[in-house]
């Protein structure tokens, strides 16, 4: 998506380090070597949902990350009752497609696709338009990585020996630089809260545990340096109200209250540092985001910015109620357990959209020269 925002594709990026290779003078027959051992190898969070690892918000995380770790899937509906056409992105011949989809004339477009084992993808369903992307999480992302920059520097003629993943313990820091590409930490951040993207907090979690222990990136390190942090900000006894398992909360064995968030979001709100950024990071209500489709109807008086998250039976969402005049501001954080299956999620989030307008009205009430403040 980012790609797309600036108008550039994916094999542009691919094209632009083959040419970057080339420009740098590396030799014909040059070893492809990737190394992503700023983080562990753990790729899948070991209490993720297995059924769900295909999908886009469980892509494996890697010290290497490219494309989101997704491969792209555009399908093209052909004659009536026909397998459509297909196509992928990036393109990756070696990685086996079965086609059981059918194009069709009327009904529902239905297409989905997901892994069969570790190097094939199956495509089901009907395909009755050229629709938006079908996105599969794709397995061991180094190793695709050596594999796909292999590909495009052969094809390119530079034609290496062969491509590999580095060594656990293997020495390479005598290379050198010959083509960056950064994402500013607003971005990521954009990304992590607007658009509610869980392989950039996985990264993120894991780039906290690098920097602070100076060994690879592990949910184990970065858990701990997260206990670390928010201990520090509010106190010893905050640890009992918290567990942090991953980056994203993808993981069921997450625990936090309500009243931790707050707490948490205050500290946010207090520091200089951050809490520009930090609240700039976050999805404004019935504009962007996740939160594009919320709050309709009865428009809010002030400004709201919040994160949402989801799981089976869960829904939440925290964030900050804003008067733009005065500046006084209120915390909110709402957490539902164990919804039953009779209750749609929909009255959940009726509900929280409810309590979020109450909230809305008191800080317009209250609000008065002098009153800033943070509730």
């Amino acid at each position: 998506k980012l790609l797309q925002k600036s108008r550039e594709g994916i094999e542009w990026v691919l094209s632009t380090w083959v040419e970057a290779l080339e420009t740098a003078g590396v030799p014909a027959g040059t070893e492809v070597v990737i190394d992503d051992r700023v983080f562990d190898r753990q790729f899948v969070h070991p209490s993720w949902p297995a059924e769900q690892l295909n999908r886009w918000y469980c892509a494996e995380v890697s010290g290497l990350n490219f494309h989101t770790n997704l491969i792209s899937i555009f399908t093209e509906p052909r004659e009536a009752g026909r397998p459509p056409g297909v196509k992928t992105e990036p393109l990756s011949p070696w990685i086996e497609i079965r086609n059981r989809a059918r194009s069709v004339k009327s009904g529902n477009h239905t297409a989905w696709a997901a892994r069969e084992g570790e190097k094939g993808i199956v495509i089901h369903g009907d395909v009755r338009f050229s629709n938006d992307p079908i996105e599969v999480s794709l397995t061991d992302i180094p190793a695709y990585m050596a594999r796909l920059l292999s590909d495009r520097m052969t094809t390119a003629g530079m034609k290496p020996v062969r491509a590999r993943v580095a060594d656990p313990n293997e020495n390479l820091s005598g290379g050198r630089v010959i083509h960056a590409f950064a994402t500013d930490m607003a971005t990521v951040l954009r990304r992590c809260n607007v658009d509610s993207y869980n392989l950039y907090a996985e990264a993120l979690i894991k780039r906290l545990g690098h920097e602070v222990t100076n060994a690879p990136g592990s949910w184990t390190n970065g858990s701990a340096v997260m206990r670390m942090v928010l201990q520090e900000h509010l106190g010893i006894d905050a640890g009992r109200s918290f567990t942090v398992a991953d980056g994203s909360g993808m993981s069921r064995n997450n625990r936090v209250t309500p009243r931790m968030l707050a707490l948490w979001l205050k500290a946010m709100a207090d520091d200089p540092r951050t809490g520009d950024a930090f609240l700039a990071s976050l999805a404004q209500a019935g504009e962007e985001g996740t939160l594009r489709k919320r709050f309709r109807g009865n428009p809010l008086v002030n400004d709201v910015r919040a994160k949402t998250g989801y799981l089976s039976g869960v829904s939440s969402i925290s964030g900050y109620v804003t008067d733009g005049q005065t500046g006084r501001r209120l915390i909110f954080s709402i957490i539902t357990n164990d919804k039953p299956n009779r209750v749609q999620l929909t009255a959940i989030r009726e509900a929280e959209e409810r309590i979020i307008r109450i909230a809305d009205a008191w800080v317009t009430g209250k609000a008065s020269p002098g009153a800033a403040g943070v509730r």
